[in-house]
């Protein structure tokens, strides 16, 4: 079997070498094309990242298969050793004591922000796929403070599809949109039986009119009814409903404080931490 040991490797033109800096630690696949890099800090050359400038409490794992996949064949022949590439790497797991996440992949800034001088896993291939037989959590906020001991305030879960924040926006919880469409739908109902009663009301109405003769001192001559006995016929009617509309205009408003209210109240339909494009 061939020896791929750190200092008799061997590279196809398809791979090259990591540009090892003395305080790391490298354990290399057989074939050289997958490493595990016991280190500092760091997200590109030697000097990079808060272990290249020298800070402490830096300290990184960084997983990596497939080093330099996407740099072209031109490029690796005239460089025989490569520094880490968060965007040419085929696939990594990068674990970090300080790091700053989101800028070194390059992460939409989001609602939450972007991590700076944090402890932060990163995990990017092609596709990454999360697996839990007895289900999955994401959970934020586990502990009330971070690990440099300042107090943690909560934060949600943001998916953000295509890298883009545009147009982010809070998620809809569905037990409380159950119950807001249900309200609302109560409302309808209600006005939609005024509605008709109100026809009913019209309908026999005009019946009554067409129908109602007064005799004058000429003779037998149809002659309209009394303007303010109509008049006061629809303001009974009027003053009925007037009633009903104020209630239905308290419930309209209770629904839009209740469900509609970010965040103060427990029942809003939206949630005011996860969002998503």
């Amino acid at each position: 079997m061939e020896d791929f040991s750190f200092n008799k490797r061997k590279y196809t033109d398809n791979e090259v070498g990591f540009n090892q800096t003395p305080v790391e630690r490298v354990l290399f696949s057989n074939d050289g094309k997958a490493s595990i890099v016991l280190g500092g800090d760091r997200v590109k050359s030697v000097d990079s990242g808060y272990g290249g400038v020298g800070f402490e409490d830096s300290s990184a794992i960084d997983i990596v298969c497939g080093r330099g996949k996407t740099i072209s064949k031109e490029d690796k022949e005239s460089a025989l050793l490569v520094n880490p590439d968060f965007f040419a790497d085929a696939a990594r797991i990068y674990i970090s004591e300080k790091t700053d996440v989101d800028k070194n992949f390059a992460l939409a800034k989001g609602k939450i922000g972007s991590s700076a001088s944090e402890s932060a896993i990163a995990l990017k291939a092609d596709s990454v796929r999360v697996i839990g037989i007895n289900g999955i959590k994401l959970v934020t906020r586990a502990n009330s403070t971070k690990s440099d001991g300042k107090e943690s305030g909560v934060k949600g879960i943001e998916l953000i599809a295509g890298n883009d924040d545009t147009y982010l926006q809070p998620m809809v919880k569905g037990d409380n949109l159950v119950k807001c469409l249900n309200e609302i739908t109560e409302v309808i109902s209600s006005i939609k039986y005024e509605v008709h009663e109100v026809m009913n009301f019209l309908e026999k109405f005009v019946d009554n009119y067409n129908g109602h003769i007064h005799l004058s001192t000429v003779g037998q001559v149809g002659q309209s009814p009394n303007a303010s006995i109509i008049k006061g016929v629809f303001s009974a009617k009027n003053m009925a409903h007037s009633s009903r509309d104020n209630v239905y205009s308290d419930n309209i408003s209770s629904i839009r404080s209740t469900y509609m209210n970010i965040p103060s109240h427990d029942s809003c339909i939206l949630s005011p931490y996860n969002k998503t494009n």
